[in-house]
């Protein structure tokens, strides 16, 4: 990597820095080393990044509400995927869907659900890998809502918008 690709990368590294994706992540997009992305992470966010690994797609969608979240932000997300990517996760395209998404919440909620409640951004990262590798299955029911499911999830693999509906 000559000197102007590992400056691009790195300003690419600080910027998913900033919106929040793990340093394992950061690494497999820029190709920067983990060390490199650690310190940048210091820099950036003033502190060492959390340790942990990734959640499974199966773990995300261990509630109805998860799952309902998780096919808000997979229906953004899938709606813009161009055919050539569908081997990768395109991280732009992930970042866009994952804004709107929020925004979508906002408007629907209010601002009343809980942050924790809520998808993260690692999540989403998580979910779109699983659907390149063909562990999130995409579904329409029968009323037309766009869902997802993982063959491992603990919630049964039905529409999360009918069933919220039921209740």
């Amino acid at each position: 990597m000559n000197l102007l690709q590992r400056s691009s990368q790195t300003l690419r590294a600080a910027e998913l820095i900033r919106h929040g994706f793990k340093t394992n992540i950061v690494v497999q997009d820029t190709g920067l080393s983990s060390n490199t992305i650690r310190t940048l992470y210091k820099e950036v966010q003033g502190q060492s990044p959390k340790a942990g690994q990734l959640p499974s797609p199966a773990s995300i969608l261990s509630t109805t509400q998860a799952l309902l979240h998780a096919s808000i932000f997979m229906a953004h997300y899938t709606k813009h995927i161009e055919s050539n990517s569908e081997d990768r996760v395109d991280i732009n395209l992930l970042i866009q869907a994952y804004n709107r998404y929020r925004r979508e919440l906002k408007k629907w909620n209010d601002n009343n659900v809980e942050e924790s409640r809520l998808l993260s951004v690692n999540d989403s990262w998580v979910l779109a890998r699983g659907l390149v590798a063909k562990l999130v299955q995409v579904h329409l029911c029968s009323s037309g809502h766009f869902y997802i499911s993982t063959p491992k999830q603990r919630t049964l693999p039905i529409c999360p918008f009918c069933k919220s509906h039921q209740h």
